[in-house]
């Protein structure tokens, strides 16, 4: 019998919501490092873009 990591378990039990909020957390976090060329930036950005778009459709008003 295969035993779940903590990490599974907590991801199994989040929300989508939550987990897109994570995420954006996360992203958020490499985007303010500086670290990323012009072009990259702008790939993050709109990746994020349409995640707030998602999680506003998905969480209730």
């Amino acid at each position: 019998m295969e035993r779940r990591s903590g990490l599974d378990r907590r991801m199994i039990v989040e929300s989508a919501t939550a987990q897109i909020h994570a995420v954006l957390e996360l992203l958020t976090e490499l985007a303010d490092a500086g670290a990323l060329r012009d072009d990259s930036r702008r790939l993050l950005d709109t990746a994020m873009l349409r995640l707030r778009f998602a999680l506003e459709r998905m969480e209730p008003e």
